[in-house]
């Protein structure tokens, strides 16, 4: 039999037989393991029978990952992390069928690293529809498991809680992170979920009593209503708390005096509110055993190994909680609280409402709660009755407030969480800014503890592409996976991602310093010669510039804290010592071979460069092209020579030199055309083994190319930035 599957699934099947990807599977968790066990889905996801169908095909013992991407290559990349892990029960969700990239029918039983193709599950809705989106839309591909998440969740301890959310801060939802389990798909847990895009539908469709009280509440162009996900969740979240519909965070963009009196007095609203929402969060504290506690470290931070621990080696962990609660308003919306904030429903409304109805499941198949749009979802069987769903109590209706009353609560915890020097949940789950920079998610430098799961938010620098740059600095970018869907190596780079003649673009060389060249010995502005220096011998031969790492012992990338410690440092994680909040990401296949890419370059005009005669490439992406290429080192033949030939260079300058050689842009020209034009293959480096300067400037064209590079580059211009400007990186 011949199954449809996607562009993505033909691709890595077609790659990995070729020998062209990292095919290794290393399951993270043995149990949830599900590489090669599962049927896996591609289709639409409009209609409540194909959700059945993608559930059941793509489900591992009722978990679920799902994630939206907008763009198949990124898509792509979230799959291949996934699967590098083991974890085959990943639903990709696109917006049409050319985004799942349906190009190819290839047998079922075709291979990827010996799987079944269909393991590769994608699905699709129409944004047009109707009956309402089953699937909402707004998780991350940013997202990714660093450690054995399920090692914990299922865990006793972990067991006791249905819902966990990542903090946006301590009294607010950020949707990057949602795992429910042993959930009732009519209770507490689904409501928050489902009740988020029921209300934004409703608005969507009529906002006009929103807009009674203050059109400030609106915040969208002509007059129509906005609101990120995460703001809306996280008032369905404090709805289940209150258990009541209430509105806290919406409420918050009242404006208007008049507004408020009618509401009774905003002193009054804010002290009835929080009685019922945030007065009522409480911290679970759990006994971690001796081997999860070695495993996940703890609260304790920045260095999670500082964790206390009693006798028996086990450790207390402590989640901000809160009770969960069937919501509902008994016909009741008093003035206290807003008053009536929805309109009846009209048709798009009373079309959500039946989409969801429309899950009326066949015994024995999934329950309805595998309709909830989680990161990672257990649908427990015991919740539901075969011979159907249970629909939730409806909040509107006071017949049946009685039913919404004795649905069981369920736990609420947060996640990341600052206490200063403990993180609540951090462990679990957090963010690039808590923990990602400091080393704790670098796949190759096996940290002791890390994140369970991790996501690529927060201040990630001033930058382009800033995610993607985090993931190739970890370790968790695929190249080869890369250079298979840019259509070969050769565009990988940002500098040749837009190029189509990239192949002749890196054909002419990269320039780059040979390794210890650059050292801590240079001060920042010492530095800053290096790398002027290199871009004008990059733009003299018309090569391309490989931007060097600073030294990661260097004190202009140090804290200040760092810069007492004894150099060369010896680097561990956590490298509190480093300074990742902007200067530099730091990257390497060891501790002891840790390099730090100054983020100044970490903009497309100093690597793609519009104008042709100024490329670049980052520290991380010269170690990828030397690793894809196996190119030559810093030989006498590919060195750049700065003394006439027949003359070769003298000898390279001791260890932690400053001294700077001078050479002419022609005769650097001249006395190196005949090994430029000699490179035999693209992307070979040519080799600069001391601290060099262009005397007297670039000449004519290069002149005018270098300094039409450094307007757009950053980095190559700092010193002329405004100081404000200069704290960025």
């Amino acid at each position: 039999m011949r199954q449809h599957i996607s562009f993505l699934a033909a691709l890595l099947v077609t790659l990995a037989q070729a020998g062209y990807l990292d095919t290794a599977i290393h399951c993270r968790n043995q149990e949830y393991c599900s590489a090669g066990k599962i049927e896996g889905y591609f289709g639409p996801l409009d209609k409540p029978e194909q959700i059945q169908e993608a559930f059941r095909k793509t489900h591992w013992k009722k978990e679920l990952i799902i994630f939206a991407e907008s763009a198949y290559h990124r898509a792509a990349h979230a799959i291949d992390r996934y699967r590098r892990e083991g974890y085959a029960h990943v639903l990709t969700i696109l917006s049409s069928a050319d985004e799942c990239g349906v190009r190819n029918k290839l047998p079922w039983a075709g291979a990827w690293c010996g799987e079944r193709a269909g393991n590769l599950s994608c699905g699709w809705y129409r944004n047009t529809d109707d009956s309402g989106n089953h699937i909402e839309s707004g998780f991350e591909y940013m997202k990714f498991q660093v450690g054995d998440f399920y090692r914990f969740a299922k865990s006793p301890a972990g067991r006791e809680y249905n819902m966990w959310f990542q903090a946006e801060d301590p009294n607010a939802i950020n949707a990057g992170f949602v795992y429910v389990q042993n959930a009732n798909p009519a209770g507490p847990s689904f409501y928050l979920l489902y009740e988020a895009t029921h209300r934004a539908v409703r608005w969507s469709e009529d906002a006009s009593l929103l807009s009674a009280l203050d059109p400030a509440l609106l915040l969208g162009e002509k007059g129509r209503f906005y609101r990120q996900e995460q703001t809306i969740l996280t008032d369905t979240l404090f709805s289940c708390m209150a258990g009541r519909p209430v509105h806290r965070a919406i409420m918050y963009e009242v404006r208007r005096d008049d507004a408020w009196a009618k509401i009774g007095g905003k002193e009054a609203y804010q002290k009835y509110i929080d009685s019922l929402t945030i007065d009522r969060w409480w911290y679970k504290t759990l006994t971690l055993d001796r081997e999860l506690a070695d495993y996940v470290g703890g609260e304790a931070w920045p260095d999670m190994a500082a964790s206390a621990r009693d006798g028996e080696g086990r450790t207390n962990v402590t989640f901000r909680t809160a009770t969960l609660y069937q919501p509902h308003a008994n016909g009741q919306y008093p003035m206290l609280l807003g008053g009536r904030l929805f309109s009846d429903p009209g048709p798009l409304t009373r079309a959500f409402r039946q989409s969801f109805r429309d899950l009326g499941w066949k015994p024995g198949s999934l329950e309805a709660s595998t309709a909830v749009p989680t990161a990672l979802a257990d649908r427990s069987p015991r919740c539901v009755p075969h011979s159907g769903v249970p629909q939730m109590p409806d909040q509107d209706d006071p017949s049946q407030a009685a039913a919404a009353n004795a649905t069981k609560p369920e736990l609420f915890a947060f996640t990341n969480i600052d206490f200063g020097d403990h993180f609540r949940g951090g462990w679990l789950e957090s963010t690039w800014l808590f923990y990602g920079r400091y080393g704790y998610w670098n796949k190759a430098m096996s940290p002791r503890h890390t994140n369970l799961m991790s996501h690529v938010h927060a201040h990630l620098g001033a930058s382009d592409e800033s995610k993607v740059h985090v993931l190739q600095h970890i370790g968790w970018h695929n190249w080869h996976l890369a250079a298979s869907l840019a259509g070969g190596p050769a565009h990988i780079f940002f500098a040749t991602q837009q190029d189509e003649h990239a192949l002749m673009t890196l054909s002419r060389g990269v320039v780059a310093y040979a390794p210890g060249v650059i050292h801590y010995g240079l001060s920042r502005s010492q530095y800053l010669d290096a790398v002027e220096a290199l871009g004008q011998v990059a733009v003299a031969l018309n090569a391309v510039a490989a931007w060097p790492p600073a030294d990661c012992s260097s004190d202009w990338v140090l804290t200040e804290s760092g810069r007492n410690l004894t150099k060369p440092i010896r680097h561990t994680v956590p490298w509190v010592h480093l300074n990742t909040r902007h200067m530099v990401q730091a990257f390497g296949q060891s501790v002891d071979q840790v390099k730090c890419d100054w983020t100044g370059f970490f903009t497309y005009g100093c690597t793609r460069n519009n104008n042709g005669h100024g490329r670049g490439l980052l520290g991380v992406e010269f170690d990828a092209l030397l690793e894809l290429k196996n190119v030559h080192g810093p030989d006498a033949e590919h060195t750049l020579r700065l003394v006439a030939p027949p003359g070769s260079n003298p000898a390279p300058p001791p260890a932690l030199s400053t001294a700077v050689t001078g050479v002419r842009h022609s005769d650097l020209v001249s006395w190196n055309a005949d090994l430029v034009l000699g490179l035999s293959r693209w992307g070979q480096p040519l080799w600069l083994d001391r601290l060099v300067s262009i005397e007297g400037g670039l000449g004519g064209r290069a002149a005018a190319a270098y300094t039409a590079w450094r307007t757009q580059c950053r980095g190559l211009r700092y010193r002329e930035l405004a100081a404000n400007e200069r704290d960025d990186f």
